[in-house]
């Protein structure tokens, strides 16, 4: 998709998002939609790997997502795991409405 020949849309201000940020010890599965907050920092200490679902796909939808437990967390939908994220790591997912892609892994 192409921006329009419009003028930009300027911001004077930084950006707050109000419940931006959740942070979480997991102690299951846990499934994003669009009312969760768009960084997630998940504490898995389960003693095994636990899936965290995506929602619908959605055109510019992103999530970032970082682990700061001691076991893995599976960022998936339905049918693919995108990335396994393991103890201190992150991951940047965005989606183009069709495929959700990991962005940044570190």
């Amino acid at each position: 998709m192409a921006y329009t020949d419009k003028a930009e849309f300027k911001i004077p201000r930084h950006i707050v998002s109000k419940n931006g940020i959740n942070i979480e010890a997991m102690s299951n599965v846990i499934t994003l939609d669009y009312k969760d907050s768009q960084v997630q920092i998940l504490s898995n200490d389960s003693g095994a790997d636990l899936d965290l679902y995506l929602p619908e796909k959605k055109d510019g939808a992103y999530f970032w997502v970082r682990n700061n437990g001691a076991d893995s967390i599976h960022l998936r939908d339905s049918a693919t795991t995108y990335q396994v994220i393991a103890t201190n790591e992150y991951c940047m997912i965005v989606c183009d409405g069709s495929t959700w892609s990991v962005l940044v892994h570190g």
